[in-house]
């Protein structure tokens, strides 16, 4: 995935994060509810709210397998959730984008960190992957809304992470804040634009509408999909082949694929195309300056269809949700493996996917059974309908039962895990019961020894009670589905429990804890360990319970250090229930940076202390990327710093020197927060340069290419950036002066360039070939080879370096030099790839046990191309005997 052109969505994957622990419920079954008007949500409110889950809860198990509704809802309404205890409130204003006069009237809807905890239904669908990618479905089932006055104000709650949205007419927009942010000159705005829908419209190969087909946006570089606009599916056409996608202006801007706009992309580098596994589609281009009133037309090649059951013992299989449906291709890069798609299984049980692509192999994965999947070939011909079975093959080990409580009631629709620990098997299973508490989860092939010591069955969530949880006896597990009866699912043993609170009181803010049991080394001394069977709790008000087993003896809580500011581990009695354990949060801070770049990280923000850290967490926690939404303004957050002065370094990776300083930061900072860091803009220190890197002919290099920093330490950790195959890199650099870069490939003899304006075409030559030939090969017994080996040059006193860039972090040998190589011959010729300075070559004979040299090894240079070696026909005979001789 080319990661330049990734978007940070930070808010967004903690959204999806927090949707993906609560149950997604019909699309209209949050009834409208009156306004906050900038008030706290009411008691009356609230009491609503509490019924109309009991009625959801009952509605959600029918809705369960429901098609996602992608649709933007019509009118803007809240969930009807209390809000969150002492809120902070503050103002954001809505504007019009083009006119920047204030809009009254405006429905303003906003959703924050608190989703994560909210009770919305006791089943998790698929569709709840999909909701984050329209804010305005969130705020309808677990969000707030609002209107704005006669002057565009509307007052919002804040907290750690808000995502806020207005609409008004055919107007809309949205905004992403943080509670450390400050607010821009002016203060916070939502601007509304026109509202962008692309429309789309998808034929068969006859010219029909296609119903039921995903529809996606990808980006696509030397006509091949890279990636997809937010990841997935963005809409699935309806009975007559249309398909909506709302809101392009958001998605695009959020993407940073408006401020890509600005960088010349070709015309075609967003296209529309439909989402399905095994087609490679060439999709449509979007005029995204004049998306057009009438659909774009996509076409599907010629399709079959799967009508897929899951059983097993010839009966269904309990709780099958649906499959998750994968091209099985031999490349990892293949476009059309990204396009994974989740089908629901229908009131039958059943699984009908009615446009499969002919000619190719699928996946087939149960959703909710452990690991029960099928390879299978799809269609041949139009039309035609492939039964596919998911069952446990004849090998697989797999467990099924019933979950009941202790009252022997069945643990209903409940998401559950399975672990197990043995001597060739330590694994855990996801899986899932149905309505009347029945499950089987299929664990995996058998292996040659498959004794357990331990199976644990633990519920992820449930609504009614704390998680759950059962251990079955050490046993040997046999292939086939191992019938285990009704099994009781009792509550978590409670071992510890208690309040965080910080200096404010309670601490509402996620802390990251969890047990630890203390064991007697064999000197004496005393070790501490992570308790296994422990499973930690914590809610919104800062009270925290551990429950489950912890072994005996000395116990304590430890913490994340990346969160708290120096804590220590806290001893705790076990049994005791009221404990109040004290946590330090430290300070946050935040700061805007502007730059115009789409580069995905480009410059490292590092407050320096007075003082040096006390220890190598906090140290850490000194330096911070940027994350943004729009390619322009760069967001950054600190979080749990000491109180002090400090010094903002912004540094770019290209140079050792920080691009920018700012002395005296103060934390906490001044009421009002420092305008400092409101808007620090870079844009008159840094430009954007663009790199293209290609062969001699000027050929796409058939490797990613890496651009070192100058400058670094020989035996350091270097600094460096990927360039992908077929596309141009997009670097920072300082704005004065040209920059030598050093580019390098696999396989190309790396150089330096000296950038001195905004593009730079880089031309690689390959390594120098090797030609080595042996005259007189004689006939060989059986698995003997004659191998020639070539070693590089030895290392100098930096000894293996290594670089990190976006995606890896590896030896720079691998890219700037050409290692140690090893052939065969088959004929009398080998060709040999040769780096810089003297090689040494070997000629041996080998099997799989031993080798023997058959010459002194012959020093060459790159400059040698072709060796010519000859061995004595008495020296073959003796290296051959050693190899009749008894091993």
């Amino acid at each position: 995935m080319d990661r330049r052109l990734l978007v940070v969505g930070l808010l967004a994957l903690l959204l999806a994060a927090g949707v993906c622990s609560w149950s997604c419920i019909g699309a209209d079954a949050s009834p409208p509810i009156p306004h906050t008007d900038g008030q706290p949500a009411t008691a009356a409110a609230a009491a609503t709210t509490d019924s109309g889950r009991t009625d959801r809860a009952t509605a959600d198990a029918a809705r369960a397998t429901a098609e996602p509704d992608r649709r933007p809802v019509d009118a803007l309404h809240g969930s009807g959730r209390p809000l969150p205890r002492d809120p902070r409130w503050i103002e954001v204003r809505v504007i019009d984008r083009g006119t920047r006069a204030p809009v009254a009237g405006a429905e303003v809807g906003w959703v924050d960190e608190s989703i994560h905890y909210c009770d919305l239904g006791s089943r998790f669908a698929a569709i709840a992957s999909a909701l984050w990618r329209w804010p305005e479905q969130l705020v309808r089932r677990g969000g707030w809304c609002t209107s704005s006055d006669a002057n565009g104000i509307a007052r919002i709650t804040l907290r750690e992470w808000t995502s806020a949205l207005a609409r008004h007419g055919d107007r809309y927009g949205e905004l992403q804040l943080t509670d450390v942010e400050l607010p821009p000159p002016g203060g916070h705005v939502i601007e509304l634009d026109a509202d962008r829908t692309l429309r789309v419209l998808v034929l068969d190969d006859r010219g029909e509408p296609a119903a039921g087909v995903p529809i996606a946006i990808g980006a696509y570089v030397d006509g091949r999909c890279e990636r997809f606009l937010r990841g997935d599916l963005l809409a699935t056409t309806r009975a007559d082949g249309t398909a909506t996608v709302p809101h392009v202006q958001c998605l695009f801007a959020e993407d940073g694929a408006e401020r890509l706009l600005t960088h010349d992309p070709p015309p075609d580098l967003w296209r529309v195309r439909t989402y399905l596994a095994g087609h490679d589609d060439p999709g449509a281009p979007i005029p995204l300056a004049d998306l057009p009133a009438e659909p774009i037309v996509l076409r599907l090649p010629p399709c079959g269809s799967f009508d897929v059951a899951c059983e097993a013992n010839g009966a269904p299989v309990p709780a099958f949700a649906g499959v998750r449906l994968e091209h099985v291709h031999p490349s990892t890069r293949d476009p059309s493996r990204m396009a994974v798609g989740y089908h629901p299984a229908d009131a039958t049980g059943r699984v009908r996917i009615p446009h499969v692509p002919l000619g190719a192999r699928y996946r087939l994965e149960a959703s909710s059974s452990g690991n029960l999947e099928v390879e299978c070939d799809g269609p041949t011909r139009r039309g035609e309908v492939v039964a596919v079975r998911v069952a446990p093959a004849p090998d697989t080990l797999a467990l099924a039962g019933r979950l009941v409580d202790e009252q022997r009631r069945p643990i209903r629709s409940a998401r559950l895990h399975l672990r197990v620990d043995g001597r060739q098997m330590m694994l855990s299973r996801g899986f899932a019961s149905d309505a009347d508490g029945r499950f089987l989860v299929a664990i995996g092939p058998a292996t040659e020894d498959n004794h357990v010591d331990l199976l644990r069955i633990e519920s992820d969530w449930l609504p009614e009670s704390n998680p759950r949880r059962l251990e079955l006896g050490p046993r040997t597990l046999r292939p086939g589905v191992e019938q285990l009866g009704d099994l009781v699912l009792a509550p978590g043993v409670p071992i510890v429990a208690g309040t965080f609170v910080d200096g404010q009181g309670p601490c509402t803010s996620y802390v990251g804890y969890w047990l630890e049991y203390a064991a007697v080394a064999a000197d004496g001394s005393v070790q501490w360990y992570s308790a296994p069977d422990a499973i930690t709790l914590l809610d919104p008000s800062g009270r925290f319970e551990v429950l489950g087993e912890a072994p005996p003896g000395a116990l304590r809580l430890a913490f994340d250090e990346d969160q708290l500011l120096s804590q220590s581990p806290v001893e705790v009695v076990r049994g005791s229930t009221d404990l109040v354990v004290r946590v330090d949060l430290g300070h946050r801070l935040g700061a805007t940076v502007l730059v115009d770049t789409i580069d995905f990280d480009p410059f490292e923000a590092v407050l320096v202390p007075k003082e040096p850290p006390a220890n190598a967490a906090e140290r850490a926690r000194l330096a911070v990327e940027p994350w943004t939404t729009d390619g322009q303004h760069h967001r950054l957050q600190w979080s749990a710093l000491r109180a002090g002065t400090y010094t903002l370094e912004l540094r770019l990776w290209s140079q050792p020197e920080p691009v920018l300083r700012l002395a005296d930061v103060q934390v906490p900072g001044p009421d009002g927060g420092d305008p400092r860091l409101g808007a620090i803009d870079l844009r008159s220190l840094v430009r954007v340069v663009e790199l293209h890197c290609t062969d001699l002919e000027g050929a796409p290099l058939g490797e990613d290419a890496v651009v070192f920093a100058p400058g670094q330490h020989p035996a350091a950790t270097w600094a460096a950036k990927d360039l992908h195959q077929g596309s141009p890199g997009r670097l920072l650099l300082p704005v004065q002066g040209a920059r030598e870069l050093l580019v390098g490939a696999e396989g190309f003899r790396p150089r330096v360039v000296a950038v001195t304006g905004a593009h730079a075409d880089v031309r690689l030559e390959p390594w120098p070939r090797l030609e080595v030939r042996i005259a007189n090969l004689p006939a060989r017994p059986p698995g003997v080879s004659v191998e020639v080996q070539l070693d590089p040059p030895a290392p100098g006193s930096e000894g293996d370096a290594m670089y990190h860039s976006q995606a890896y972090r590896r030896s720079r040998a691998e890219i700037l030099q050409v290692g140690m190589q090893c052939r065969r011959f088959d004929g009398s010729r080998v060709d040999l790839t040769i780096g810089d300075g003297p090689h040494r070559l070997w000629l041996r004979l080998a099997d799989d046990v031993r080798t023997v040299e058959l010459i002194e090894p012959l020093v060459v240079l790159p400059t040698t191309g072709h060796v010519e070696l000859t061995v004595p026909p008495a020296q073959w005979q003796a290296a051959l005997a050693q190899f009749s001789a008894p091993r």
